[in-house]
Order: structure tokens, then sequence, then C-alpha cells
């Protein structure tokens, strides 16, 4: 699983143009993300009961096109993991703390939450915020 997690974290920061660590010349310069320290990245797993992955996954997309559209969301990228059947990974950026709870706490977040407690297993994702290490 942790092996997983930094492959997807390096898709996420190659996915919005940035330079990721594993795949960057000695010489490269961090990413804007990883300059940035007022940034809140976060990665999300959800393990869903296998009869709704496409549900989940349906409602995934729809999700990511309103938490692009939220002021302070810099990068939404959700991502169906092949090392495990039936899991998303996400990989987000938000400008701040308060952008971030900003996102926890918009109607759509919680409405997609809300779908997560009967279609997911343990009824929710697994959330670690994370700090680059460059």
């Amino acid at each position: 699983m942790l092996r997983s997690f930094y492959k997807y974290a390096a898709l996420g920061l190659a996915a919005v143009g940035a330079t990721s660590a594993f795949m960057a010349p000695v010489s490269a310069k961090p990413s804007v993300i990883a300059d940035n320290r007022a940034y809140v990245t976060v990665i999300a797993t959800m393990h869903t009961q296998p009869q709704y992955y496409d549900t989940v996954g349906k409602e995934l997309k729809n999700l990511a096109m309103q938490v692009r559209a939220e002021r302070g969301n810099v990068v939404f990228m959700p991502y169906s993991n092949p090392d495990e059947s039936n899991s998303y990974v996400v990989y987000e950026v938000y400008r701040n703390e308060a952008a971030f709870q900003t996102h926890i706490n918009s109607n759509h977040t919680r409405a997609f939450n809300k779908l997560l407690e009967t279609q997911a297993l343990g009824g929710k994702s697994d959330v670690a915020k994370v700090k680059t290490i460059f």
C-alpha cells in the first residue's frame, strides 16, 4: 500500500506540471507545490464494496469537477488503484488550511462522504495529510 501511495503522489505532482522527486535530476528545483509550505496536501484512499465500485467512480468524477471549482483548490486528481481492486486514490492540494476546511465542509464533499457511509468499506475514505520531505 505504501508503494502505491508514493506512485500516486508522484503521478499527482506530474499531473500539475511539477517535477517529482522520483523523476527529477539532482539539479532540478522542487515543485511549486512543495515550495509553498502553506499548501495542505492530502492523499485520500477509498475501498469500495465491489458492487458499488462503478457508482463511487462516477460520483468521484462529479466531485472532482466541483472541487476543482473551489477557490482554494490547487489540485484534485482521482485515480483508480490498479494494485488493489475496488479502490480509488485521490491526490489533493489546497492553498491553506482554511481552504481545506472549506472543502471538507462543502455540500458536495459532505454528500460524497455520505455516499461512502454505505458504499465504501469502513464507511469512509482514509485521509492522510502529507508534507514534502524536500
